[in-house]
């Protein structure tokens, strides 16, 4: 099964690029909720009225990282569930300037309703937010509700 994939090279090591992975919370959302680090570990991503979804971490070691999506829903498409069963892939190898990522979301398939907004969503947080994290040490994730309220009453 192929699906979305990019690949970048981090100015990090293995090690460090797969520690910050394993922290979903602070390159995909604040909204992440559970465990990521090890096999059978599950956790829960939200954006509220958008997205949620339960993942499992499948395999968990410096050189590859694997969660399966066990359940999703997505609001804005017809197929709430086009993200269940798909996976999501994060395979690091060491070269010289680093580390190569290459990024793969199993079974997002250009055909999905969400493949053009979740593929960009999905390349803005590797190739920023998780780059920021590894190269600077704070990603850019997604914002949970209580931080995008507390945004929206300060902005009034």
């Amino acid at each position: 099964m192929t699906g979305y994939r990019t690949a970048l090279v981090l100015c990090a090591t293995p090690r460090s690029t797969y520690d910050a992975i394993t922290r979903p919370s602070a390159w995909w959302g604040e909204a992440v909720h559970g465990r990521s680090s090890v096999p059978d570990d599950e956790f829960t991503f939200e954006v509220p009225g958008v997205h949620w979804s339960r993942l499992r971490v499948v395999e968990s070691s410096p050189d590859r990282v694997e969660w399966e999506v066990v359940d999703a829903r997505i609001a804005y498409v017809d197929e709430q569930d086009e993200w269940s069963g798909t996976r999501i892939v994060f395979e690091l190898e060491p070269v010289a300037d680093g580390t190569r990522l290459i990024f793969v979301h199993r079974g997002l398939m250009p055909e999905l309703e969400c493949y053009d907004s979740c593929s960009q969503a999905w390349a803005s947080l590797v190739h920023d937010s998780l780059r920021r994290l590894v190269t600077e040490g704070v990603g850019k994730p997604y914002a949970d509700a209580a931080t995008q309220d507390s945004i929206a009453n300060s902005a009034a």
